[in-house]
C-alpha cells in the first residue's frame, strides 16, 4: 500500500477512552496487527474520556504527519469533522466509516440469560448513556426483558458517576438497595465493581446475585473473576477498523458501509447455568 502523505510517513494514530481499560487494550492490539501487516505503525493516544483533550490529541498527531485516525468514544464531532482518513469505533453521529458490533443485540442476550437463569429482579448499570454503545446495550437489554415476558423497572436501571470501576461500585450498591437479584454491567470493568460490591454486602454469586458484563476482556475468563460477558470479539474488532482505515488511507473519499460484527454470550460462574 502506497504512502501518500509525501513525506514518507506510514503511520495511524488511534485515540482511545481509556488505556486503562482492558477492552481497548485488546482494541489497540488488533489494530495494531492489522496495520503491521501493511507496515504503518500503530501510534496510541489516551484522551481519558475528554473531548477536549480528544481534539488536543487529534491536531497533535495530524501536525506529525500521521496518514490516518482511528477514533473511539467520545467521538468530539470536531475531531470527526477533521480533513483526514478517518474511522470511528462504535456508531458515531455523523456520516464516518466506522466498526461497532451489534450493541442492541448484546444488550438483549445479557438481559435474556439472566431472565433465562430465573433471576426475579433484573438491573442494569450504565453511565454515560448520550454515548451510542451505551443507549444501544440500554435499549437491547429493556428489549430481552421485554422478550422474556418481563417488564424493565426504572429503579433497578441505575445510571452511575462513571463508566469505571469505582461508579461501578456505588451504583451497584443502590441498585441491591433497590432489590436487585440480577445485574447486567455495560462493561466488564463495571461488573467487576459489582462483583465487589456484592462480596461486601455478603452475597453469594450466583446463588443470591447473578452478574453479566460485557466485552469478554481476558479477565473475565480468570478463575478468581469468572465472569459471564457479552463478548465483541475486540481484537478482531481492533482488526476491522485496521482494514477499514487502510482502504481510507487509498482512497480518502470512497464512501464505505460500517462494519457491524455480531456479539456472543460467554456463560461462566457469575450466573446460573441454563
Amino acid at each position: 500500500m502506497a504512502d501518500k502523505s509525501g513525506n514518507g510517513a506510514k503511520a495511524v494514530a488511534v485515540i482511545v477512552s481509556d488505556i486503562g481499560n482492558p477492552f481497548y487494550v485488546d482494541l489497540t492490539r488488533g489494530l495494531a496487527e492489522r496495520l503491521d501487516q501493511d507496515g504503518f505503525l500503530c501510534l496510541i493516544g489516551d484522551c481519558q474520556n475528554d473531548e477536549d483533550r480528544q481534539r488536543a490529541l487529534a491536531e497533535n498527531f495530524i501536525s506529525h504527519g500521521v496518514n490516518a485516525m482511528v477514533v473511539t468514544t467520545p467521538h468530539s464531532p470536531t475531531v470527526l469533522g477533521l480533513d483526514i482518513p478517518l474511522v470511528a469505533v462504535d456508531r458515531p453521529k455523523t456520516d464516518v466509516p466506522y466498526v461497532s458490533v451489534d450493541n442492541v443485540l448484546g444488550g438483549r442476550l445479557a438481559a435474556q440469560h439472566l431472565a433465562r437463569c430465573e433471576y426475579e429482579r433484573v438491573g442494569i448499570l450504565y453511565a454515560d448513556k448520550q454515548l451510542a454503545p451505551v443507549a444501544d446495550r440500554l435499549e437491547g437489554f429493556r428489549d430481552g426483558l421485554s422478550r422474556q415476558g418481563r417488564q424493565a423497572d426504572p429503579a433497578l436501571e441505575i445510571e452511575c458517576e462513571s463508566l469505571d470501576y469505582e461508579g461501578a461500585y456505588e451504583g451497584a450498591l443502590r441498585l441491591f438497595d433497590a432489590g436487585a437479584d440480577g445485574v447486567f454491567a455495560i462493561s466488564d470493568v463495571m461488573a467487576s465493581g459489582a462483583l465487589a460490591a456484592a462480596k461486601d454486602r455478603g452475597l453469594s454469586v450466583p446463588d443470591d446475585l447473578g452478574i453479566v458484563g460485557y466485552d469478554d476482556t481476558p479477565m473475565a475468563a480468570w478463575p478468581t473473576v469468572d465472569l459471564t460477558s457479552v463478548a465483541q470479539g475486540t481484537f478482531n474488532l481492533g482488526m476491522e477498523a485496521g482494514s477499514l482505515v487502510l482502504k481510507r488511507i487509498d482512497s480518502p473519499r470512497i464512501k464505505l458501509q460500517p462494519t457491524i460484527l455480531s456479539p456472543r454470550l460467554s456463560i461462566r460462574g457469575s450466573t446460573r447455568q441454563v
